[in-house]
């Protein structure tokens, strides 16, 4: 569908990953606004977006807006800047931790989304999770699901569900990002130059995710088939399971779904 008059409010790295894939998308009337004057400016220009004069005046300018502010900026400014938004206005949040209804509370008959993207949406390479407002008309959801398309994947959910998708998506990442730090140092101790473990580890994480997805099998039954009696694999498992490595990222997801409970409050 064709994407036109989205306003952003917020222009930090997912705000700015926003406007490049609908730029990217080939859409038309973006208008955006943020505190950080230099860096809306230059922004604007990057992607040919209108700059507002102030917040008030970007929810006033556009059908569709998208609050890409910190939680604790969204807490500090709806209160004042809700009674600007329209009736029907489709207005969509990734603030980790705001709910919808939280939102409805200070932003009266607009359609909510409330949006938990992850840090591959910076490179188009996301897993965005949606849940939606009952309001939100079948057109106003497919241009959301729109927005987000741009940035890779997409899914819909209940919103009860958001907490445990920013503790898994939301936060995972990071603890990806750690296991690959992980294999890039067990590499270079094992004896290989920084520069080739890093790009056996990263192609090794890549691969290893592409094949759970092509062959559509279960983490165990690839780990099975990699691992030999007696073999090599085997007794790396087994260092990973005396570490207790596995139940630790799952333990890490829960406490990160957890705190993300604690935030809503």
């Amino acid at each position: 569908m064709k994407l036109t008059n989205i306003a952003l409010l917020g222009v930090g790295r997912m705000g700015e990953a926003l406007l490049s894939g609908l730029a990217a998308e080939g859409a038309a009337r973006l208008y955006v606004y943020d505190t950080q004057k230099p860096k809306l400016i230059s922004i604007s220009r990057k992607y040919r977006a209108q700059v507002t004069s102030s917040q008030e005046e970007l929810v006033k300018k556009a059908p569709t807006v998208i609050l890409c502010v910190k939680p604790q900026v969204m807490k500090a400014i709806l209160p004042k800047l809700g009674k600007y938004f329209r009736k029907g206005q489709l207005v969509i949040s990734i603030a980790a931790g705001i709910t919808l209804s939280y939102l409805k509370k200070h932003i009266k008959g607009a359609a909510l989304v409330r949006v938990m993207p992850n840090a591959p949406a910076l490179i188009g390479e996301g897993i965005s999770v949606l849940a939606f407002a009952p309001n939100v008309s079948a057109k106003q959801r497919r241009q959301a699901l729109a927005i987000f398309q741009a940035l890779g994947a997409v899914l819909v959910l209940p919103e009860k569900h958001m907490n445990a998708v920013t503790g898994l998506s939301g936060s995972g990442p990071a603890f990806v990002y750690g296991v690959i730090d992980a294999l890039v140092k067990g590499g270079q101790k094992a004896g290989l130059k920084p520069k080739v473990a890093e790009t056996l580890a990263l192609l090794t994480t890549i691969g290893a995710a592409k094949m759970l997805i092509h062959t559509g099998k279960k983490p165990q039954a690839l780990i099975d088939m990699v691992t030999s009696p007696g073999g090599t694999t085997l007794a790396g498992l087994k260092v990973l399971e005396e570490a207790a490595v596995f139940s630790g990222i799952s333990r890490a997801v829960q406490a990160a779904a957890k705190r993300s409970k604690e935030l809503s409050r």
